[in-house]
């Protein structure tokens, strides 16, 4: 029997191994040795055996832990089963047979998944004292600068006032509306460069990539809400070069989304953290210094500009540079990168998966249409004022971020103490993670839950994306909430509406063969549309309208 075992791991070591992301295969070898034999993996099935004996019999069992996913093997735990890089998708898949809380072993870690609303509400407010801290893997530790982020950090002195620096003098509602004209600009440019493009193409053929334009929108809004302006070229000395706008947004924005994924074998064997593993490490420490390079470049091209200004700091590297002379150089670097970052990212992913919703389903966007002309007329262009009076616009986004969570993960928290969650023990040293995903998917709250429709979320004034109510939270719950949320809820609908406002939208030739193919999301730390979106586009207006 156990040699029957053993011959029926080797087969499913051999299969994981074919799709094994390259840290992972490096692990395996290095745990397991480059060959393995059926007598290896009895030997290996033999050892855990007798070890899980001792423990028992010196440690006693806990008789109440969540259930665990079966099919792990030694030493591995579920790693093979994940070697997928979509794992809010795995752990839904999951759910549905397992249940609402389960635990997975990672190598050597024991995390708890929650997908469920209840239990998420229960570990992100109830007993959030007893999980506050992050656990991050080498990448967001390198990335964040040791948690050096009001959304990475753990909860505490340095969280709260980082936190209060962003809400007063960026993203809270007073600096919010005194920042009105710059949302603005930058949607009179994205619609001028969406018409301008369309006037080359003879009518109904003019294929428009959506996401280019509203990246070109939304990068200069954040670099202008931080330091007051674009820089169109930028000496960056540690670099020995001179970087375009668009340079910047790739070595900001684009590398650091896809470094963060980078998967490094030791974060799942931390007692093996001593081993050098420079080919994962050495590009996320090269995304790492070039982010930092430029962000030190363009402060000391802030400080001369601070040296001629005249009257108060009017933008956020201003105040900072002025007021916040406390912030170690660290902390004075991320708090710059963060809202540059998160601007150019989470509303991009948002805007993008919502035009591709309207662009699939036309009746949809013709109720849209009909409700920005019910509300605005034919004669100006929508404005923030309008928002209040749309309420199908408001359902579009609400199903667009239940269908396609953001962040469909929580980032690992660590359990510092022991608790309950959902009725089951949680030990200290385990890891909680929250998927928003699953949560999004519940066929208990959802019905039909792969389905786009704003239908079911019309006039339900109860989903507060959070606040209250947990069943749709994709900013996140609690103390920890996405502090742009705000932000967010600005600019994702006027990007909408002044695109459907302006053009009819109709998916692209080759929009729809990807959708066949069902090519749909690729994981960074948002969840993007895997390839840009492109639409056919129709002018409804002649010019943009005032």
């Amino acid at each position: 029997m156990a040699k029957l075992l053993a011959t029926q791991l080797l087969q499913q070591w051999k299969e994981a191994l074919k799709t094994m992301p390259p840290g992972l295969t490096q692990a395996a070898k290095i745990l397991v040795g480059e060959e393995i034999t059926s007598n290896k993996v009895l030997i290996t099935i033999t050892l855990a055996w007798v070890l899980f004996l001792v423990a028992r019999v010196c440690f006693g069992t806990r008789k109440n832990l969540p259930p665990a996913i079966p099919g792990g093997l030694p030493v591995l735990g579920n790693l093979l089963q994940l070697t997928e890089k979509k794992p809010h998708r795995t752990f839904t898949a999951w759910a549905q047979k397992h249940g609402p809380i389960f635990t997975i072993k990672v190598g050597a870690i024991t995390q708890v998944v929650i997908n469920n609303s209840e239990i998420a509400k229960e570990a992100m407010v109830t007993k959030y004292a007893s999980i506050s801290q992050r656990k991050m893997p080498m990448a967001l530790q390198v990335l964040t600068r040791d948690k050096t982020m009001v959304a990475m950090s753990d909860y505490g002195d340095e969280h709260r006032m980082l936190k209060k620096l962003v809400m007063t003098n960026l993203l809270g509602l007073n600096t919010q509306n005194k920042n009105r004209s710059l949302r603005e600009e930058a949607l009179v440019g994205m619609v001028d460069g969406v018409l301008t493009e369309l006037k080359g193409y003879p009518e109904s053929t003019g294929v428009v990539n959506v996401r280019d334009y509203i990246q070109r929108a939304l990068f200069p809004f954040a670099m202008i809400q931080v330091w007051g302006y674009v820089p169109d070229q930028l000496d960056v000395p540690e670099l020995g070069t001179r970087l375009s706008t668009w340079d910047m947004f790739d070595a900001l924005v684009v590398a650091p989304l896809r470094a963060v994924i980078n998967v490094d074998w030791r974060d799942f064997f931390p007692a093996l953290k001593w081993i050098p593993n420079p080919s994962v490490e050495g590009e996320v420490r090269g995304v790492d210094f070039t982010r930092n390079a430029i962000m030190s470049a363009l402060i000391r091209e802030q400080r001369k500009r601070l040296a001629n200004l005249e009257g108060p700091p009017r933008f956020y590297a201003d105040i900072l540079l002025t007021e916040a002379t406390h912030l170690t150089e660290k902390q004075l670097v991320m708090s710059l990168w963060e809202p540059i970052i998160e601007s150019s990212d989470t509303t991009l992913v948002t805007s993008e998966w919502a035009m591709y919703e309207l662009a699939k389903n036309p009746e949809c966007q013709d109720r849209l249409y009909k409700e920005i002309v019910s509300v605005v007329g034919t004669d100006r262009m929508v404005t923030e004022d309008d928002l209040p009076n749309m309420p199908y616009l408001k359902a579009v986004i609400k199903e667009t971020l239940r269908q396609y969570p953001p962040v469909p993960l929580v980032p690992s928290r660590l359990v510092e103490e022991d608790i309950t969650l959902g009725g089951y023990d949680i030990p200290k040293g385990y890891e909680i993670l929250v998927n928003l995903f699953a949560i999004a998917k519940d066929p208990a709250v959802w019905s039909n839950p792969d389905k786009w429709d704003p239908e079911r979320v019309l006039g339900d004034n109860t989903l507060d994306m959070g606040f209250k109510n947990f069943n749709l939270m994709p900013f996140g719950a609690g103390k920890r909430m996405c502090a742009g949320i705000s932000q967010a809820m600005f600019i994702i609908p006027m990007n909408l509406a002044a695109l459907v406002q302006h053009c009819e939208w109709r998916l692209s030739p080759q929009e729809i063969d990807n959708m066949n193919k069902k090519i749909e999301d690729v994981i960074y730390l948002t969840t993007h549309k895997l390839k840009a979106l492109t639409c056919v586009a129709t002018p409804r207006v002649a010019h943009r309208l005032p």
